[in-house]
């Protein structure tokens, strides 16, 4: 089951982005294949696919683990960008 959602973009964008990728490949074994404009993420049973525009950054979510909510993702993802 995949899902999309959208986190509004962070004002120091290319700081944050770089930020984010340094940590998810280092620290919790995520792969980013892609840039500031789009790409593609996947590790511990998840791909997503994302695009940057003026003021948003979608995500779509195309596969995860089974046992774990929409909202959880959800939730997960939006706590860890509003550090950035």
């Amino acid at each position: 089951m995949s899902f999309t959602m959208k986190i509004k973009k962070p004002r120091n964008f290319r700081t944050a982005f770089q930020r984010v990728k340094s940590d998810a490949e280092r620290n919790r074994n995520i792969t980013f294949d892609g840039n500031e404009r789009s790409g593609k993420g996947s590790g511990y049973g998840f791909t997503a696919d994302y695009t940057v525009d003026s003021d948003y950054i979608r995500i779509n979510v195309k596969k995860k683990p089974i046992l774990l909510s929409e909202v959880m993702i959800r939730r997960t993802i939006e706590e860890y960008c509003e550090g950035l």
